[in-house]
């Protein structure tokens, strides 16, 4: 199974919300919540593409096996 991030479904509320804003006029709370936010999705990217590699390299391995 492939891991993805969803990132266009998690932009659908974050863009309309922050359209007309800057950093500079969120609250500290604000700031927080979407550095929360942020963490998450590069955790969840870093684990799609650890899956990935990881797949890859399970498959160079049968491939390699496969060839001897």
């Amino acid at each position: 199974m492939k891991k993805h991030v969803d990132f266009s479904g998690d932009c659908d509320i974050l863009i309309p919300v922050m359209r007309n804003m800057t950093f500079d006029d969120l609250s500290c709370e604000e700031v927080f919540e979407l550095n929360a936010v942020c963490e998450e999705w590069d955790n969840e990217a870093i684990e799609a593409q650890e899956a990935d590699m990881a797949e890859v390299d399970r498959c160079e391995a049968l491939t390699t096996q496969h060839l001897n």
